[in-house]
């Protein structure tokens, strides 16, 4: 019990170290807050930050400002393969000066939320369509290290969408995604507050973006987007914001601004583990260890199946036949067995393959769940002529196709958090003693929260139901995973034919 105790101390301080949390939030701006900034031609006035000035009474067009918060942030670790996640949220007022001409409606020019590898001023010559992120010169030379999120007024090149519009770039003015503010009732020049909020992922590696009217609060993501940011800016990078102005010009502000981030730690260790539940580490991670030696040398011809990131064996735990997936230690087997553990470890379905324990020792990655006698369906389906195994009668197809949307409707609508399998196919489901079907596998499942958009992630493996090109929103990715599970269905059906 002692060694039991110090086991779980010793993983939750490893946890304090390695995963430091930093926040930071202003609600408004003073100058006592100068400090914690550095600012180029831009000045905490009135509560707010101006990235482009007006407080001294000089002509405000053609001008260009940056502001960086002064402590960097480390976005992705090289030495262990990950990206750091990040959430923060701003609100912006942009307030036109002048009259725009007939032809052209628009205002000038624009601000963005930038992250770069140094706290840098603006190039020389970055006012009016360049945003203060680049230049004529410097627009998409791999140099800038910078990825920016642009909030537009004004339609700079052709390709731009329009005059009111949010966008992802990268070492470029020219966005790689842009989205239409005003069919989302946003209006970046109405002189009224606006409220955005990015979310990244660094596990799947996605880019949320929320905007709307600060009266107005809006659940829909603007843009989702797939981006790796590891390998774009350096390893360490600064948060900030840079705007500019043209002919005619507006007054760019950040009125409030909160950032949050999980930071990275290059020393050796299992952090990602500790993200597994407590409750699954009280219950098996001791007995887990102690077994361990007995498995380490696995035998081939207790081999189970085969998959991308592991491979599953037929073992004994005491005197219980159990089936032991043996996950590659890479950044990827990490992550699924990360995924699998933590998500299947607080479920209960008498249609989810039961979690028995787990191990990470020695560089080994075990997941141990209970043995299913028949093995999986997919077998059962692909038969070949001359085998041993019975052809399923219509009745167990009609258990097997009930029992799978069962488990289906729990993980939609009876867990807490809504779980997304995203990967139903025949090898995932397998089948007891009396052919009732327990869906497992989770290596590539996501828990999110009602209403919650989560992105696509697409697996290593082919499989057997690819997400669509545009990111869904998360009652189109049920959908989805519905039309998925149904494939199933078919197959079980037609016996794969």
């Amino acid at each position: 019990m002692f060694m039991f105790l110090l086991a779980a101390v010793l993983l939750l301080g490893c946890f304090s170290f390695q995963a430091r949390s930093l926040n930071f939030s202003y609600s408004n701006f003073t100058e006592e807050d100068e400090n914690k900034f550095t600012l180029y031609d831009s000045e905490i006035y009135s509560g707010a930050i101006q990235v482009t000035r007006d407080s001294n009474g000089d002509d405000m067009r053609n001008q260009y400002g940056r502001i960086w918060y002064n402590r960097p942030l480390k976005l992705w670790s090289k030495k262990k393969n990950v990206t750091a996640s990040f959430n923060t949220t701003f609100v912006l007022n942009i307030s036109p000066n002048g009259t725009a001409t007939p032809i052209d409606r628009s205002w000038g020019h624009g601000i963005t939320f930038i992250l770069s590898g140094e706290k840098g001023s603006s190039p020389k010559n970055s006012h009016g369509r360049w945003l203060g992120i680049v230049n004529e010169t410097t627009n998409s030379s791999t140099r800038n290290d910078i990825v920016a999120v642009e909030f537009d007024t004004n339609k700079s090149y052709p390709e731009d969408i329009d005059d009111n519009h949010v966008g992802i770039d990268v070492n470029s003015i020219y966005s790689i995604e842009q989205a239409p503010l005003t069919p989302h009732g946003v209006n970046l020049s109405s002189r009224n507050d606006v409220t955005a909020t990015l979310e990244y992922n660094g596990i799947s590696k996605v880019l949320v973006i929320y905007v709307f009217m600060s009266d107005e609060p809006n659940s829909s993501p603007i843009i989702s987007r797939f981006l790796n940011l590891s390998g774009i800016p350096p390893q360490q990078v600064y948060v900030g914001f840079s705007a500019s102005t043209g002919e005619y010009a507006e007054l760019n502000c950040v009125k409030s601004w909160s950032f949050t981030r999980k930071e990275i730690d290059d020393e050796d260790g299992i952090v990602w583990v500790l993200w597994i539940v407590i409750p699954i580490i009280l219950l098996v991670v001791v007995v887990m260890s102690v077994l361990f030696y007995k498995w380490r040398n696995f035998d081939s011809k207790n081999e189970l199946g085969r998959g991308g990131f592991g491979v599953v064996y037929r073992a004994l735990l005491g005197n219980k036949e159990v089936a032991v997936k043996r996950l590659n230690n890479s950044c990827d087997g990490k992550q699924e067995f990360m995924f699998e553990v933590t998500i299947i470890g607080n479920l209960h379905h008498k249609n989810l393959v039961k979690l028995v324990g787990w191990c990470h020792e020695d560089n080994e990655l075990l997941v141990v769940y209970e043995f299913m006698p028949n093995g999986s369906l997919d077998k059962m389906i692909y038969r070949k002529a001359d085998t041993r195994l019975s052809r399923l009668s219509w009745e167990k197809r009609h258990v097997i196709i009930s029992g799978v949307a069962e488990a289906l409707d729990y993980l939609h609508n009876g867990c807490e958090n809504r779980v997304l399998h995203r990967d139903i196919k025949a090898s995932n489901i397998m089948l007891d003693s009396e052919f009732n079907p327990r869906l497992g596998d989770f290596g590539l499942a996501r828990a999110v929260l009602k209403g919650e958009a989560y992105p696509p992630h697409v697996p290593r493996e082919r499989p057997v139901f690819m997400w669509p090109a545009g990111p869904p929103l998360l009652n189109e990715i049920m959908e989805e995973s519905l039309a998925a599970g149904q494939l199933s269905p078919i197959t079980i059906l037609t016996s794969g034919r």
